[in-house]
């Protein structure tokens, strides 16, 4: 019953590896502008996670994404509509001008763009919803927006062993399943999809 928190994430080739996403619940990725993607990732439990990012801006679909999960939402300002939809519906969201949860990391700062260094972090982040005091639980009328099986298997007879999902000519994710773990493993622009913090 806790209310996640959801973390911008950036997802260009560029700015790659991403850190944190393996211990995120659940990652939505969205098209945004240049047929680039963007991500965001929902943590149930922040504990251990360690660094998380880079981080990037709102987008209204990512907006809707997160209200409809109840969740807080990390993000580094926004499109001015994002920004607006924020404000109006007086979200809980930490924004990069919260200073004690972010900052540039020096290490990306010497082969990486500015806008692909901003970081935060598990243990930043739940510092700052502890000095807060933000309400960490569901409302008492939030229902799960999504049911799951136990066996996923298509009723088709068609074998889903290799996915690729096309979000534009600049990204295509793709999906390879591993009869021996049971699980999908994900590609990006060529290369197995890891977290920078641990490489799993």
């Amino acid at each position: 019953n806790n209310r996640p928190i959801a973390c911008m994430l950036n997802n260009i080739h560029l700015a790659m590896p991403q850190h944190g996403v393996s211990q995120a619940d659940i990652i939505f990725e969205y098209n945004v502008e240049g047929g680039i993607t963007r991500m965001v990732g929902f943590f149930q439990d922040l504990t251990n996670v360690g660094t998380i990012g880079s981080t990037r801006s709102a987008r209204p679909y990512f907006v809707e994404t997160v209200l409809g999960m109840e969740a807080i939402y990390v993000h580094a300002g926004g499109s001015s509509e994002a920004m607006w939809m924020i404000y109006d519906l007086d979200m809980d969201d930490i924004d990069e001008i919260d200073f004690d949860c972010f900052w540039r990391d020096e290490e990306r700062l010497k082969t990486k763009a500015w806008e692909h260094t901003l970081m935060t972090s598990g243990e930043r982040l739940e510092n700052y919803l502890t000095e807060h005091d933000w309400e960490r639980k569901h409302s008492e009328d939030f229902s799960y927006p999504f049911t799951y099986v136990e066996d996923g298997t298509p009723y088709s007879d068609t074998e889903a062993t290799d996915i690729s999902v096309k979000f534009s000519n600049y990204k295509t994710g793709v999906f390879c399943y591993d009869r021996e773990s049971g699980l999908y493993k994900v590609e990006e622009y060529g290369k197995p999809y890891v977290d920078g913090n641990n490489n799993k």
